[in-house]
């Protein structure tokens, strides 16, 4: 009997982040549920489903999160509007008009690593769209995900996550915060399912693989927290140029490539720091075209790597590179301390200077060796954890 599951809480795969995620879920079900049959619900569902068809994911059918169709080219388009107002008044239009979706899913799935937080405003839209699907009968799941700490709401969104049939948290950091907040029985530690994506090597190689690089994970996202917007780019600038004087490659490395959207388009910030360098010798610019196996590939090749966006990070750490994490919120810090044993190796945004980056890759050149034999000791038993998620899927499909 084929088992329905859809995936929502997925903004595209324009993030290469939430691409590893999708890819990694996708494995991980499959290998636990043969008669899965996937439905992935994205922001940019038509892009998506190119490359899901091109890079052959399993999955069986993509849906738009909005109807980007006319409101004067649907003539139900009022009644629909009047009858969700009147049965259904706190449900989005969006998740109402995904009922029929609801209803023939088994399980809904909401993916994404760090909806569930304040770290880009209210998760109010995250947590409605799984009520919603409740609602309409499925069982309802958060997986793999980062979860709090709530700056607001904080003893609604406790009681929203009792009413879910399943929690999976992909630290230690996250499930202690949900033992504070009382919840316990639906939650199980896990880890992220990027781990397990395999790499892929791209048909050209972006950088000279004769070449020694330290991988630079640019995030545009960054720029917010400093005074001026430029002062980001000009201290990447700056180390880059520090580490070309000392002899080492430099790899800038995009991970968020939104087109029109400067706070989300690292690739724009890439090339700024390309021109301001005024040199492609000893440097390497990874290109919006490389999906998220190719360049976890390319960040394999790095000797060493210090990046800002999660799934950068992750696709170092499980390729055994010794990596520094930039962060901004509890998934860095707890996926440190979990694969390492210590958050040594996390640079919070609010401490970046130029001499905190040369410390900080100080610290990689001088524990290398323990840190290669850590990561390495440790990747088989995470991609556990990360599969670990598949079993408690299928256990809950039991119940």
């Amino acid at each position: 009997m084929t088992v329905e599951i859809v995936l929502i809480g997925h903004a595209g795969f324009w993030n290469r982040g939430c691409e590893a995620i999708v890819r990694g879920t996708v494995d991980i079900i499959r290998g636990e549920i043969n008669d899965a049959r996937i439905t992935l619900v994205s922001n940019t569902a038509e892009s998506d489903a190119i490359e899901i068809r091109n890079s052959l994911i399993q999955i069986d059918k993509v849906v738009a999160l909005e109807d980007k169709s006319s409101r004067e080219m649907l003539p139900a388009w009022l009644w629909n509007t009047i009858n969700r107002k009147l049965r259904y008044s706190n449900m989005s239009a969006d998740d109402y008009r995904h009922r029929d979706l609801y209803r023939q899913a088994d399980i809904v799935i909401s993916i994404g690593g760090d909806n569930f937080s304040d770290d880009y405003g209210t998760p109010r839209e995250f947590f409605d769209a799984l009520d919603a699907a409740r609602h309409f009968g499925a069982k309802t799941v958060i997986w793999g995900a980062s979860i709090g700490p709530f700056k607001a709401d904080e003893a609604l969104w406790a009681e929203a996550l009792k009413k879910l049939d399943l929690i999976t948290v992909r630290e230690n950091l996250s499930l202690d915060y949900l033992k504070s907040l009382g919840v316990t029985d639906n939650v199980y530690r896990v880890a992220d399912p990027a781990f397990v994506m395999e790499s892929e090597s791209p048909r050209s190689l972006p950088y000279n693989p004769n070449e020694t690089y330290v991988g630079i994970g640019v995030s545009a996202l960054i720029r917010k927290y400093f005074e001026k917007p430029e002062a980001y780019v000009e201290l990447l600038t700056d180390f880059c140029r520090f580490l070309q004087q000392e002899g080492m490659g430099v790899m800038l490395v995009p991970h968020v490539m939104k087109t029109g959207s400067p706070a989300n388009d690292d690739y724009r910030a890439c090339q700024e720091i390309r021109e301001r360098l005024g040199t492609t010798a000893g440097s390497a610019l990874l290109t919006p075209d490389l999906n998220a196996r190719e360049l976890k590939y390319c960040i394999a090749a790095c000797r060493y790597f210090i990046g800002a966006r999660t799934h950068s990070q992750i696709a170092s750490l499980s390729s055994g590179v010794p990596t520094v994490s930039i962060g901004y919120s509890v998934k860095a810090f707890g996926i440190n301390q979990d694969l390492l044993g210590t958050q040594k190796y996390v640079l919070p945004y609010e401490d970046l200077s130029l001499s905190s980056l040369k410390s900080m890759l100080g610290e990689l050149q001088k524990n290398e060796d323990s840190l290669r034999n850590t990561l390495a000791h440790r990747r088989d038993s995470t991609r556990a954890e990360a599969r670990s998620a598949g079993s408690y899927l299928a256990q809950l499909l039991k119940n």
